[in-house]
């Protein structure tokens, strides 16, 4: 069950607390899992720029998320939210408290904070007041180890310039050049551009290969483009051409030719001898008289 209230009332059960209400949504679990089984696009869509605080509630368990609206829009949350859940399903118990975040720091507001909690049911005022830490831009204290690393990633404005995303990175000039070291880096920015805020590498949009080296591939179909065919892959259309670099490609598309949708070569599916050494044999085909159709 999904839950909403306002984190700045305290959830308690005593009687003389000020009223919260609490609004619930029963979730359908196989939906739910089939949505953390596909793409991290759909995980990670926004469709809004604000902070997120989310609660769900599940048996003997209660969870809380928190994402600034930087990290938000750029899913990063999805990627951290998928680590935890995967390391959580190897502990015996949720009944226990864990806790993950990336917290201010480094001259980093709210805006660039992430923050999941899951820990036993009762425990729902502990959860509220967590999440409200890290919305008032400080951190849960406490052991602490490192868990895992993380890119910071931005997107360029129009007319930016090195220092503007510097400036939003809440970094020095210097570090944004030293994590985008091409030399002309600060010269060819252009809108929508992702940079690195932090140490490591931008992420390929772009699937990889199967352990084979070929690729993943969707047949062509009457009607479909290049644009139609980067849909049905899942991929922009700037990427889908990385893979299709033939300037004829587009417009020799064949109905029930494959395509390539992720990193690799085409699989090979031409007629290939038998172990015996036998030729391959030609599939029979029934051809009906125009009185039998």
């Amino acid at each position: 069950m999904l839950l909403s209230f306002n984190i700045q009332n305290d959830v308690t059960p005593d009687g003389h607390a000020p009223v919260t209400a609490i609004r619930g949504c029963k979730a359908e679990y196989s939906v739910v899992q089939k949505a953390m089984e596909g793409s991290s696009d759909d995980v990670a869509a926004p469709n809004c720029t604000q902070n997120v605080l989310t609660f769900g509630y599940s048996r003997s368990s209660v969870i809380g998320l928190f994402a600034g609206a930087e990290v938000y829009q750029h899913g990063l949350h999805a990627d951290i939210l998928s680590r935890f859940v995967e390391d959580s399903a190897t502990q015996e118990s949720f009944s226990g408290t864990i806790v993950a975040q990336l917290c201010t720091g480094n001259g980093r507001g709210s805006d660039y904070s992430v923050g999941i909690i899951s820990t036993a049911s009762d425990r729902l005022p502990f959860v509220q007041e967590v999440i409200r830490t890290w919305a008032d831009r400080r951190c849960v204290s406490g052991d602490q180890e490192e868990w895992i690393t993380v890119s910071l990633r931005v997107p360029v404005k129009a007319n930016d310039g090195c220092e503007a995303v510097a400036k939003r990175c809440i970094i020095k000039l210097a570090d944004l050049k030293k994590y985008n070291s091409a030399k002309t880096f600060c010269n060819t920015l252009v809108p929508v551009q992702k940079v690195c805020c932090s140490a490591g590498t931008l992420p390929d949009p772009i699937p990889t290969a199967n352990s084979d080296g070929t690729c993943n591939t969707k047949s062509v179909i009457s009607g479909d483009s290049c644009a139609s065919m980067a849909k049905k892959c899942g991929l922009k259309a700037a990427d889908f051409t990385k893979l299709h670099s033939d300037s004829k490609f587009c417009a020799s598309l064949m109905v029930g030719q494959p395509v390539c949708c992720t990193h690799g070569k085409l699989p090979d599916i031409a007629p290939k001898p038998g172990k015996d050494g036998s030729c391959a044999a030609a599939s029979s085909i029934e051809i009906l008289s125009s009185s039998s159709i």
